[in-house]
């Protein structure tokens, strides 16, 4: 995931651009043999990294088999490839760009996922950057389309345009406020969804929310894109005004949780991964609102995306089997914040 300023910076952490694809007359990928799914890697792999297309240079290709499990973990945890993905034992794999703004995973639930992320409020450019993959796979490869149905998936849900579009928000204030299931009626009723850190079925940590279409069936990109956009900064709106709400008056109850929540951070020996990111959740709220001085919220950034479990142990270049996770990441998160 990309943890860079963006537009909307303190509320919305990214954006990500999802579109399925599959072949013409080929199984999907959870009945098909393998050696169908071999020739799937094998086209898409050709038509990205053989093209003319002055990208063709900036991907890398990773076949699923030749990855350690702590490999795997790592990109999940960056966004890059599913969970689902890793399950594939053979005939899976990823193109990923050297900015890590683009994956193509192959062979996950259907043939072809391209996925862009990119920081802040930015679907329109995220976009964008997928549909131009979109149509440079779609030179040398036919896709599976019905002229009712449009682009056919593995998942019904998916049907139609084959888009899914997702924004990563902060919602500390809705979580402090129990204005969450507001939310979820809100997003309900335009047609969206709210899924937690790592997409659908996982919970959130650290009040991290991801809104996005649920269906792609009748309408068009472009709709998808405006009602994703709209219901985004109406809740982008709504947090603002309960941080506002919470900071009135000099709130003594909401700066003593701050400054309680700092204090634990920069001292703990040991801490688990579910209690560091709901305190990094509200220090850094604090210091979006100017409680926290001199603590840049690029930093907290970058502990939330580099506390887990197999980032970590990249980040401190030590094996992961071999460290005791919760002292260290106590470790890592002090260094940083009394740096």
């Amino acid at each position: 995931m990309v943890w860079k300023a963006g537009d909307n910076f303190d509320i919305a952490i990214s954006t990500r651009v999802r579109i399925a694809r599959n072949f013409k007359d080929t199984i999907f990928p959870n009945r098909a043999a393998d050696t169908a799914l071999e020739n799937v890697c094998l086209e898409v792999c050709k038509a990205v990294i053989n093209s003319n297309s002055y990208i063709s240079n900036e991907f890398d290709y990773i076949y699923m088999g030749n990855l350690s499990d702590a490999e795997k973990e790592k990109l999940i945890e960056k966004h890059l490839i599913s969970p689902n993905l890793t399950n594939r034992k053979s005939a899976a794999g990823a193109l990923i760009n050297k900015s890590e703004q683009i994956s193509i995973m192959i062979n996950e639930e259907d043939h072809i996922r391209i996925q862009c992320i990119l920081p802040g409020l930015s679907l329109e450019d995220a976009y964008d950057m997928a549909d131009k993959i979109d149509d440079l796979l779609e030179e040398n490869i036919t896709f599976a389309f019905d002229d009712k149905l449009g682009y056919l998936t593995a998942c019904p849900t998916n049907l139609g345009t084959g888009v899914r579009m997702s924004v990563m928000l902060h919602l500390p204030a809705m979580a402090l406020t129990n204005n969450i299931t507001s939310v979820l009626r809100t997003a309900g009723r335009y047609g969206l969804t709210i899924r937690g850190i790592y997409g659908e079925g996982t919970e959130s940590m650290g009040d991290l929310y991801q809104i996005s279409n649920q269906n792609s069936l009748g309408m068009t990109e472009k709709e998808i894109l405006l009602n994703v956009k709209a219901v985004t900064k109406g809740v982008i709106k709504r947090e603002r005004e309960l941080r506002k709400m919470l900071f009135e008056n000099d709130n003594p109850a909401i700066k003593d949780k701050i400054m309680r929540s700092y204090g634990v951070l920069k001292y703990a020996e040991k801490i688990d991964i579910r209690e560091s990111m709901q305190l990094l959740s509200v220090i850094r709220l604090g210091a979006d609102m100017g409680i926290i001085k001199d603590l840049e919220i690029e930093k907290i950034n970058m502990l939330i995306k580099n506390i887990h479990p197999a980032l970590l142990a990249d980040v401190i270049e030590i094996d992961e089997e071999k460290m005791n996770i919760d002292i260290k990441r106590a470790e890592y998160i002090k260094s940083v914040l009394n740096s």
